[in-house]
């Protein structure tokens, strides 16, 4: 990333340049491991790309333990819903399991988001991804669920995440 030229004959005098394009794969890197950045890119629409960069906050909030980012947009009464556990999370619950989530390690969107206003302050998403985690690097396909309160701040109401069966490849049979 950084590039190093002798400017002194004798070898003491050295300059320090960035690599420009070192620092674009950089960027490509990070960009790629960014759920907000991922989900915006997912529609044309200047307000859904908004409400998936929403959605896609709050996934990277988990990665980042940012306890302020849920303090401000979960609702009091906010139902979370993960595969594997034998109850849904509420807002505390969520707040208290933040600090130990595993980061994504890899995720992809599998199917264009679905997005649709419920009246004036109301929004629901919907999204297939695979995901795998730091602590289980099995990748997963996953639907995503989540209902947004459009207040201000906007708020999380509830997120839901349900397995979904692989889907076949092209030529094969399920049995």
């Amino acid at each position: 990333m950084v590039a190093r030229v002798d400017v002194a004959d004798d070898g003491r005098g050295r300059a320090y340049h960035l690599r420009p394009a070192a620092l674009d794969a950089l960027a490509g890197w990070l960009r790629s491991t960014s759920w907000a950045v991922e989900l915006a890119t997912g529609s044309a629409q200047p307000q859904t790309r908004q409400l998936l960069g929403r959605m896609g906050g709050f996934l990277d909030a988990f990665a980042a333990s940012d306890t302020a980012y849920f303090e401000r947009h979960l609702r009091p009464d906010a139902v979370l819903v993960f595969p594997g556990m034998p109850r849904p999370v509420d807002k505390q619950g969520c707040l208290d399991s933040v600090a130990s989530h595993p980061p994504y390690r890899r995720h992809q969107i599998l199917t264009e988001p679905i997005v649709r206003l419920l009246g004036a302050a109301t929004t629901l998403i919907t999204v297939t991804a695979e995901v795998a985690t730091a602590a289980d690097d099995t990748v997963r396909p996953t639907f995503i669920t989540a209902v947004m309160d459009e207040g201000d701040p906007w708020q999380l109401a509830h997120l839901q995440w349900t397995p979904a069966a692989p889907t076949a490849k092209k030529g094969t049979v399920d049995g």
